[in-house]
């Protein structure tokens, strides 16, 4: 129960801050500003949970974690249970952070631009640009998740590593699908614009849940 709590506060946390970033903060620090906020947020809550939970906080991550797990000693339909419940908590986890944002933007005095509540969606660009885009950006992020998390000797360089990585896929995808890269936050997104949002969200958890498959299976086999 302890992991799944984590993965529910560490999730909340990272769309929490990003987020509030791009509601409270866009018009002063921009893409930088917001892909530096994922960033930064994303490294503490990693350094934080990593021995908690693995600190996945994105469903990919946790497909990716799963795939790559060769300990026999946890039967596979463990793993799986894991990785599902993972996906689940986080997904809640982000739904509450967005729903909060929404709470306390629209509580203020005056006129609330809703457009800052802007699902994760291709518009200026192909859908299979999209979907590329997002699956080669989250595919970056898993390897230098695994690629860190994998071995003892570098676990201590897996929050920096993920934190830089994900600042960095951030600026590249924002201009085109605003950043989705983990279907958690992607839904959370999607359910304050159903009709435009939803049709595309199978992108935002197809396209990041295979680059996490296709992670997992580089690592799979690599020693802890």
């Amino acid at each position: 129960m302890k992991k799944y709590l984590a993965e529910f506060i560490g999730t909340f946390a990272l769309v929490f801050i990003g987020g509030g970033a791009a509601v409270f903060a866009h018009p002063w620090v921009g893409y930088v500003g917001i892909s530096l906020s994922f960033g930064f947020a994303i490294c503490a809550l990693t350094a934080a949970f990593q021995d908690v939970s693995g600190a996945c906080f994105n469903p990919a991550i946790a497909v990716a974690a799963c795939v790559s797990d060769t300990d026999k000693s946890v039967p596979f339909y463990k793993k799986i249970l894991r990785m599902t419940g993972y996906a689940a908590v986080e997904t809640l986890g982000a739904c509450g952070a967005a729903h909060l944002l929404k709470y306390l933007y629209f509580s203020k005095a005056g006129y609330a631009r809703t457009d800052l509540f802007a699902a994760n969606m291709v518009t200026k660009y192909p859908v299979s640009t999209g979907f590329v885009l997002e699956a080669a950006l989250t595919l970056c992020v898993a390897c230098a998740y695994l690629g860190t998390m994998k071995k003892q000797k570098s676990r201590a360089q897996t929050p920096l590593a993920v934190g830089l990585m994900t600042a960095a896929c951030y600026m590249v995808a924002l201009p085109v699908t605003k950043a989705g890269l983990n279907p958690a936050r992607s839904t959370a997104m999607a359910l304050f614009d159903m009709e435009n949002a939803l049709p595309q969200l199978w992108i935002f958890w197809l396209a990041p849940c295979l680059a996490g498959l296709v992670a997992g299976l580089v690592f799979r086999g690599e020693k802890d």
